[in-house]
């Protein structure tokens, strides 16, 4: 689905591509559409349940901040074909009961991240920032990585970019490093400069 898109891609290439039996699809899921529906939800679960338990286990901002990183780097990276599932049907102009549900799920994951910037500023440990635009920025190189591979190979080098389109572990660890680096200078205050 992430090449060919929703309406391009078939339930038997589905089914073919994970080795069972078409019939499983209609069974535990009803369609295509519930198979989608329930693969990009439990995944934005996922991110969602791991940012809350990062947020009540964490307590230091800045070693939050790192865990957080660290996470989404990962997350994204290994797996990037769901998450470019989930981009593209968010930017489509149709199919918009599914559109609904996906962006009230990645609203409610991306306040977790937003309570955490908030936290820290309330805190006095990150100063005053527009907390929308510094999610925005952090996300979007995420995204722009994983739905350019293209570009990302020729600013960064092909070398750790995968077959399947997911990256190794030196763009992982560059691109965390550099979102660390990023957002630990625009948070710091003053008196930590």
């Amino acid at each position: 689905m992430a090449v060919s898109g929703y309406e391009g891609t078939s339930t038997r290439k589905i089914a073919q591509e994970a080795g069972v039996n078409i019939a499983m699809i209609s069974y535990y899921f009803g369609s295509k559409e519930g198979l989608y529906q329930e693969m990009v939800a439990d995944r934005i679960s996922y991110v969602r349940d791991t940012l809350r338990h990062l947020n009540a286990t964490i307590d230091d901002p800045w070693q939050r901040l790192d865990k957080i990183i660290d996470f989404y780097v990962a997350s994204f990276l290994t797996r990037p074909n769901i998450h470019k599932i989930i981009y593209r049907q968010l930017s489509m102009s149709h199919r918009s009961e599914i559109q609904k549900r996906f962006a009230e799920m990645i609203k409610n994951s991306a306040m977790e991240f937003k309570l955490f910037l908030e936290e820290g500023q309330k805190k006095k440990v990150f100063r005053k920032i527009d907390t929308e635009m510094t999610m925005g920025t952090f996300i979007g190189s995420v995204f722009q990585m994983i739905n350019s591979p293209v570009i990302t190979a020729k600013f960064m080098g092909r070398g750790g970019i995968k077959r399947d389109g997911s990256f190794g572990k030196d763009h992982q660890k560059r691109l965390s490093r550099h979102l660390k680096d990023l957002l630990t200078a625009h948070l710091k205050t003053e008196n930590q400069n």
